[in-house]
């Protein structure tokens, strides 16, 4: 950090009494009486000597705005953003909130690395893999070695990488002849291995548009392109749990009459195998990890012992971190079937389920579940286009939740309140409605 800034700071008694007692205390200390602006700086000078540092922020805006208020003390800062919800269902995920991730991991491997990281709780309560098995995995390429290029080509799956023709973004690698191309998701520039017979002739990293070389290196350390990596046994194995249990809750579900349910348990694992046994996709571990790795950890793991963690406003990290809970019970397993696999958004603030732009039938067929959502408490709906026996019948569907439309709110006991909107089709279907 900058002398000019902490020298300051030291001439305070009251700063100078409180860094004592950090290195006193091992426990908790409450410092208070600054604003936003000012405590990037009180943190950044008692983080002063501490090589690794972790700053908890409320919410995902503060943590950004931390972010760019510390790296004015601290040019080693690396943001650590959650996963959306939506991520454990998604078909595509993002691979910049990956990237940003794994940046973080990288730093925190490094054996005499120095960093400062900031992050909120629904980040820090996401799963990861052991330390020290993500670190194993870290590959290394001398000018010089021996290389088999067809192992590596599947040791490079195994760590979250992407086989393409040509290496376009982090993330990728491309094989022709005795030339690796790779691009490496930590670094701004691919890397081109060129192999004489079986072994490393050359190392150059290369711009990706004009292909043209850049530098030529000795060495290059080439870390993990997923949070999560794998191998045959813990696949197998993996796979096996899913599979097991997937077969219980299925018949369960067949005993109880609820085919759909049913299918969609079956679907989940099936999908599980094909993305990675038959297409080596890791970032389905990323929703299921805790049936490839049950030793599975936070990012606090991460961190040396003696790493100092700093809390902005406490009570509201604590809060974020119930609300934060509350979503992901609500969003997650409902039965074994994710809620989010229904299309259903969910405002766990409010307790409001979002089925506008849904057609009548999309709605319908999606309501019984609207129903054991936990903590909810309304639904909204765009009722253009519905009848009133298709009011009803979505009334029978969820008859504790309360019913909104535009500025309009239709409790249960009130049916008659449709008569009052303007479209004329509800005009229309007075004779229907009592």
């Amino acid at each position: 950090m900058i002398k000019a800034l902490y020298a300051p700071m030291t001439e305070m008694a009251e700063f100078t009494a409180l860094r004592e007692q950090m290195k006193r205390n091992k426990g908790l200390l409450q410092a208070g009486g600054c604003i936003d602006s000012q405590k990037s700086h009180l943190i950044a000078c008692l983080a002063e000597g501490y090589p690794v540092r972790l700053i908890l922020a409320p919410d995902d805006l503060r943590a950004k705005e931390i972010y760019e208020n510390y790296q004015i003390f601290d040019r080693n800062v690396l943001l650590y953003p959650a996963r959306d919800f939506l991520f454990f269902q998604a078909d595509v995920q993002s691979r910049h909130l990956t990237t940003q991730r794994v940046q973080v991991m990288k730093a925190l491997a490094a054996p005499d690395g120095e960093v400062t990281v900031i992050l909120t709780m629904s980040a820090l309560m996401s799963h990861c893999m052991p330390a020290e098995r993500w670190v194993d995995a870290i590959r290394s390429f001398s000018v010089g070695d021996e290389l088999d290029l067809n192992q590596e080509r599947e040791y490079l799956g195994r760590i979250g990488y992407e086989r393409t023709d040509q290496v376009e973004e982090p993330g990728q690698y491309a094989s022709r002849g005795g030339i690796l191309d790779l691009f490496p998701l930590t670094e701004e520039n691919p890397v081109r291995i060129e192999l004489w017979g079986d072994e490393i002739d050359s190392i150059r990293t290369f711009d990706v548009q004009s292909q043209r070389c850049l530098e030529e290196l000795q060495n290059i350390c080439v870390y993990p392109a997923s949070e999560f990596v794998t191998d045959d046994d813990i696949t197998r194995k993996g796979l096996d749990k899913i599979r097991r249990e997937s077969a219980r809750q299925e018949k369960k579900f067949r005993l109880s009459h609820m085919s759909e349910e049913a299918a969609r348990v079956s679907a989940i694992a099936g999908d599980a195998k094909e993305r990675l046994d038959d297409f080596g996709d890791t970032t389905v571990m990323e929703g299921l990890c805790d049936y490839f790795y049950p030793e599975s950890v936070s990012l606090l793991d991460y961190f040396p012992a003696d790493a100092p963690v700093f809390i902005d406003e406490p009570v509201r990290v604590r809060e974020h971190a119930l609300e934060a809970e509350t979503e992901f019970r609500a969003l997650s397993w409902k039965d074994g079937v994710p809620v989010r696999t229904y299309g259903i958004r969910y405002d766990s603030n409010s307790g409001a389920l979002d089925f506008s732009g849904m057609s009548p039938e999309e709605v319908l067929e999606k309501a019984g579940d609207a129903e054991n959502v936990p903590g909810a408490k309304s639904v909204k709906l765009d009722l253009t286009g519905w009848t009133a026996d298709q009011v009803l019948q979505f009334r029978e569907k969820c008859p504790d939740l309360k019913l909104k439309c535009g500025r309009l709110t239709l409790n249960k006991e009130d049916p008659r309140a449709l008569l009052e909107m303007k479209e004329t089709q509800y005009v229309e279907a007075k004779e229907d409605l009592f």
